[in-house]
């Protein structure tokens, strides 16, 4: 019985939050996957950050998703010292989804 609730929980999951390509996509945000190179740098990322904002994680619109897209380029021009407000909500809708590392049953 437990262990059918538990498998029930990981299916519901599953379904809500598709593991895709998601932290793949999501690690654009963090400093360390930045390319070195300037002019690389300054085209990384952008499409990622409009998958999170348009894509099938969440549904936040057109007008927002272009303000977060400008504060992640100034994130980035700025090596991660300023964060728009924009940019802090998407980090903050990432740091509450649950990310479930589970091994095949």
């Amino acid at each position: 019985m437990r262990i059918q609730f538990f498998q029930s929980l990981v299916d519901n999951f599953q379904q809500r939050f598709p593991p895709e390509n998601f932290l793949q996509v999501a690690s654009c945000l963090n400093q360390k996957m930045w390319p070195k190179d300037p002019l690389r740098k300054a085209l990384y990322g952008e499409k990622c950050v409009a998958e999170l904002c348009k894509g099938i994680y969440f549904d936040i619109a057109g007008a927002d998703s272009a303000k977060i897209i400008v504060d992640y380029a100034i994130f980035k021009q700025t090596d991660g010292a300023v964060i728009g407000e924009g940019l802090q909500l998407l980090v903050k809708l990432l740091q509450v989804l649950p990310i479930f590392l589970l091994p095949s049953v």
